[in-house]
């Protein structure tokens, strides 16, 4: 029986195919999550953005969701943080200083647990872009400081991940080798949109977070459910046999998960089935 859905946002719980680059909640995802609640199933986010999101979904839901948040680097149940993974005040000042050499135009953005987003950037384009897209009505703070002057002060809250925003997926793509050739060795590099890329901590994913939460929480992997589109959703895909991948999904996150589906709502559709015996496997 699956106890545990485990839902990215962007792309995911939060896409429309018939506005992709909307993101609000459908009445079908809605419903579905509400129904799925209702049958004692545990509902939880996990995504690249902070924590801080999940409050957004309790009003939205009125029901307590639990989060793993910023791509694994903090775990939230109960309202309570059991992990906050991060970067140190050096790891920043090294990312800006190979962003001299980078090969294409990029703004980045860091952001921390205390909900403290800080922007270096070269063109506003993308940075409204991203804010109207995810961050408008969801951060705590946005620091008037630039990365580089924010760095200086070292009583700041140290970052948990830095994110690069770009205008394409080519540009993406460029950086992200870049950024695996020069500093692979210590951070995890990966995207979790057509135009960003993210700078993690080493061996912090979704995967490894959701990993030990089961091993907290006793859940076996047969337990949980998971769902979700991009390359940071991988590792949590590969954690659990009741893995879905969004059908817009890269072809790398489809192999990487045992179905491929159109909407949350299809996959919590077919959770309930398996729980009501009405399938001997999903």
């Amino acid at each position: 029986m699956i106890k545990l859905f485990v839902s990215d946002m962007d792309g995911t719980l939060l896409y429309n195919e018939a506005d992709p680059h909307g993101r609000g909640i459908t009445l079908e995802n809605r419903e579905a999550v509400l129904k799925l609640h209702d049958s004692g199933v545990r509902f939880m986010m996990a995504s690249g953005r902070d924590h801080f999101y999940r409050l957004h979904l309790e009003e939205e839901f009125g029901f307590q969701v639990d989060a793993i948040g910023m791509n694994g680097c903090n775990v939230v149940i109960d309202d309570e943080v059991l992990c906050d993974h991060g970067l140190t005040l050096q790891d920043t000042i090294d990312v800006l200083e190979a962003l001299k050499e980078a090969p294409v135009e990029v703004n980045f953005l860091g952001i921390n647990s205390d909900g403290e987003h800080v922007f270096q950037y070269v063109d506003r384009e993308p940075y409204e872009r991203f804010y109207q897209l995810h961050l408008s009505g969801v951060f705590k703070h946005m620091s008037k400081l630039p990365l580089s002057e924010w760095v200086k002060d070292t009583t700041h809250r140290p970052f948990n991940k830095l994110v690069g925003l770009v205008k394409s997926i080519e540009s993406r793509d460029i950086l992200l080798r870049f950024f695996e050739e020069r500093l692979g060795d210590r951070f995890d590099v990966i995207y979790s949109g057509p135009e960003n890329i993210e700078l993690m901590p080493k061996n912090i994913s979704k995967g490894q977070a959701l990993l030990e939460l089961m091993e907290l929480k006793g859940y076996k992997p047969t337990e949980v459910a998971c769902i979700g589109d991009s390359m940071n959703d991988i590792t949590m895909l590969q954690a659990t046999p009741f893995s879905f991948a969004m059908r817009h999904s890269d072809d790398i996150v489809k192999e990487s998960s045992h179905y491929v589906v159109k909407t949350v709502a299809e996959a919590i559709e077919m959770v309930l089935k398996y729980n009501r015996g009405e399938a001997s496997g999903l």
